[in-house]
């Protein structure tokens, strides 16, 4: 392997663990701040009930853009918003009431949720899903998984380093 090579494959690597990096710091921050994660202006949410199927389905993520405070709200769309009790509930809005307050319903409940929302409570508007995703998530809040996960690309990490030892001593021995 030639110093080109080994200096993209090591700035390829950088990068790769950078990125991961920024992506968990800024996963755990959200979740100790009870907000959701996003990166680079993008807002990721686990779908943990079927409230919103069939447009939306459980365990899917959501993914959305933060409501900017002048943006129009618009009746029959999808967003996410902070409940009273702090959860964060993604439904569509089926009304506006007389006060300029949102009445919410999921597509899959047989009822409109119970308590209006006022304009500063929704926080990000529903652009797209990922079907299935959710289930790796899930998969990473077990610690278990986690440190096998870990493991796993340590233990690659070692066995791909030492490979490429033993390359280069094999090379240099047959020069």
């Amino acid at each position: 392997m030639n110093k080109d090579n080994k200096k993209l494959n090591l700035l390829g690597n950088i990068l790769f663990y950078g990125v991961l990096l920024v992506l968990l710091f800024n996963g755990f921050t959200a979740k100790q701040n009870n907000e959701i994660p996003s990166f680079f202006g993008y807002s990721f949410m686990h779908v943990i009930s079927p409230s919103m199927e069939d447009y939306i389905m459980t365990d899917d993520i959501a993914i959305g853009k933060r409501v900017d405070a002048d943006e129009e709200i618009v009746v029959g769309d999808v967003y996410i918003y902070d409940s009273d009790t702090g959860i964060k509930i993604i439904h569509r809005i089926i009304e506006e009431n007389v006060d300029g307050e949102y009445i919410f319903k999921g597509d899959n409940n047989p009822i409109p949720d119970f308590d209006p929302v006022k304009r500063d409570q929704i926080e990000i508007k529903y652009l797209f899903r990922i079907p299935y995703l959710g289930k790796l998530v899930k998969l990473f809040k077990n610690s278990f998984f986690y440190a096998v996960v870990i493991g796993g690309f340590l233990a690659y990490e070692i066995v791909d380093h030492v490979k490429k030892k033993r390359q280069e001593n094999a090379e240099k021995e047959g020069q």
